[in-house]
């Protein structure tokens, strides 16, 4: 089964989608609420996530409100969140891993574009699906232990041939997703 969650303004309103921190919030509070609702069922299978661009805000803050493991894994393609931010709390609630595709050619939407109008954690910088999650040097044991469930993928010249140029739309490629997203599906 896969469902869809909406949590823009609508098409052209991106500005808005991803400097709106209410609309933001409210929407992961919702996909929270719904991911929780869905595991109180007896036979409920294990629940992946996939988010693209300003929509990894939503997915990782709703990550946050979500108990420990309840999510199988998190396919993160293109995020358009700050490298900085903390992912720890939402890396608890994943049990296998959290795996981010980042490319350093989104120079655009992800390099320019989150510089000049900011992040959805406010923020005005490369994003990490530019440049990749930082991951802490000095952690404690707890941090050491979450983030180990991060991998990060960069953008190689193989991806071209599943539509992936390295640039904001290449992790939209419905090729891209069938040869690179989808077998990450398998239980």
């Amino acid at each position: 089964e896969v469902r869809c969650v909406r949590w823009g303004h609508g098409f052209g309103r991106w500005y808005k989608d991803l400097t709106d921190d209410e609309q933001l919030l409210s929407a992961a509070q919702t996909l929270a609420v719904e991911i929780s609702d869905f595991r109180r069922e007896p036979s409920a299978p294990p629940v992946f996530i996939i988010a693209r661009s300003g929509g990894t805000a939503v997915a990782v803050y709703a990550l946050e409100l979500l108990e420990p493991n309840t999510i199988e894994r998190v396919i993160l393609l293109s995020s358009a969140l700050s490298p900085a931010y903390e992912l720890t709390s939402a890396l608890r609630a994943v049990r296998r891993d959290v795996i981010s595709f980042w490319s350093p050619h989104d120079d655009l939407v992800l390099g320019i574009g989150t510089r000049v109008f900011g992040t959805p954690d406010n923020v005005r910088t490369r994003a990490a699906g530019n440049v990749g999650f930082d991951v802490p040097d000095a952690a404690t044991p707890d941090v050491a232990l979450q983030y180990r469930k991060l991998q990060q993928v960069p953008w190689s010249k193989q991806m071209r041939k599943s539509g992936n140029w390295g640039t904001h739309l290449g992790t939209g490629s419905p090729k891209f997703f069938r040869d690179y997203i989808a077998p990450l599906l398998a239980i």
